[in-house]
């Protein structure tokens, strides 16, 4: 029985040697931008409704590449500088202000990305409550990028809490939302 070696025969099959098929493109320029929030670091916080979500120590701390502006401390938007495909995380732990599930959606200048762009955590009370939310967007330069609180149609308020340890461990981060350029 053969062995495989470079001239690609293997056995009895033999394979061609692989070939380029074109010079690679120039890349997407690199954008990221990271926002996080604890309230060891900004206290007890409640997000009100239909707010946006406020993010500290925000996103100046952390490596950010390729946006306008990002979340200062107690900041909530990320400003986009180049337009493309941008893949987005976020989640956020709370408790609503009453027993539903928690929604938030990405908004743009203001106005909502769409039904596409809304997710909702599971309602498993007496622990905080999760939303997470994924996927890819496209966003142009320029926009206003934001993650709203829309519980309860927006109309409830979300007290944040720290997900480990049913809040307390109070130096864990309870929300999060990044963007980072994929296209």
């Amino acid at each position: 029985m053969g062995s495989f070696r470079i001239g690609r025969k293997y056995a009895q099959h033999v394979y061609p040697e692989p070939r380029s098929v074109g010079q690679p493109g120039p890349g997407v320029a690199p954008a990221y931008g990271v926002a996080y929030g604890s309230n060891a670091l900004q206290g007890a916080t409640a997000i009100a409704a239909n707010a946006d979500v406020p993010f500290t120590p925000g996103a100046t701390p952390f490596p950010n590449q390729g946006f306008t502006s990002v979340p200062g401390p107690g900041g909530t938007t990320f400003v986009v500088a180049t337009t493309g495909d941008y893949e987005f995380d976020f989640y956020v732990a709370g408790d609503p202000s009453t027993l539903v599930a928690l929604v938030f959606a990405i908004f743009i200048g203001g106005v909502s990305a769409g039904p596409n762009y809304e997710f909702v955590g599971a309602n498993s009370p007496p622990q905080p409550l999760t939303c997470i939310g994924h996927g890819i967007i496209h966003l142009t330069a320029g926009d206003m990028v934001t993650l709203r609180n829309r519980t309860g149609g927006g109309l409830d308020t979300v007290d944040v809490t720290n997900p480990a340890a049913g809040g307390a461990d109070v130096d864990s981060s309870n929300r999060m939302f990044s963007l980072s350029r994929v296209g």
